[in-house]
């Protein structure tokens, strides 16, 4: 993936809205997209095997920022869209959390 091609997200959704807030999405190309907002720390990451199994903090770092102080942890979904406009396409909005326990399916509501 070059620097300048941005992920584009299919569906994504909100694993935990408390500190730290968690996002969970699938790509476009089927990578699983992990964000997470933690003590003033943005990062993104996409996890590239194939298939790609849910991964949580695992796989690479595309983006990671300080924009919060260290006792910041709570991202609302515009602000998480805001901060990584420039590298993540992301849905106009949420899906619903999926119904297993394991997130290997993620789907977008239709």
């Amino acid at each position: 993936m070059s620097t300048s091609e941005k992920i584009s997200v299919e569906s994504v959704y909100i694993e935990c809205p408390f500190h730290p807030t968690i996002f969970i999405g699938r790509s476009t190309n089927g990578l699983v997209v992990y964000a997470r907002y933690r003590s003033g720390c943005l990062s993104v990451r996409i996890d590239p095997r194939t298939p790609a199994p849910f991964s949580g903090a695992w796989g690479l770092t595309i983006h990671e920022s300080i924009i919060g102080d260290t006792d910041d942890g709570i991202m609302s979904y515009d602000e998480l869209r805001e901060h990584t406009k420039k590298i993540v396409v992301w849905p106009a909005v949420l899906s619903q959390r999926p119904n297993n326990d394991d997130g290997e399916e993620i789907q977008a509501d239709h």
